[in-house]
C-alpha cells in the first residue's frame, strides 16, 4: 500500500512540474541557429528596416514564414505567425 502525500508535498511537486513545462516552453521559444524540426536552407542580408521587423516579431514569440509572392518575381513576402 502506498502512502498518501500531503498538501505541502502536492504542491511543491505541482511547482517542480510547473516550473519544468516552462523551461521546456522556454527551450522551444529560444533562438536557434535552426528551427527544431526544420533546416537553414539560405539566407540574405535585410535591409535594417525589415531586419528589425523579424526580430521584433521573434521577441514577440512569432515564428517568420517566407513565400515567394507570384510566378513571375523574385520578391518573397515574410509573415509573423503566432506560435501557440
Amino acid at each position: 500500500m502506498s502512502r498518501k502525500i500531503t498538501q505541502n508535498e502536492a504542491r511543491n511537486w505541482r511547482k517542480r512540474a510547473l516550473a519544468a513545462e516552462q523551461q521546456l516552453k522556454d527551450q522551444r521559444f529560444s533562438w536557434a541557429e535552426e528551427w527544431p524540426g526544420g533546416i537553414q536552407i539560405g539566407g540574405i542580408d535585410l535591409p535594417a528596416d525589415l531586419f528589425a521587423a523579424i526580430r521584433t516579431a521573434r521577441k514577440l514569440r512569432h515564428a517568420v514564414v517566407v513565400a515567394d509572392v507570384g510566378m513571375n518575381t523574385t520578391r518573397a513576402a515574410f509573415f509573423g505567425l503566432p506560435l501557440s
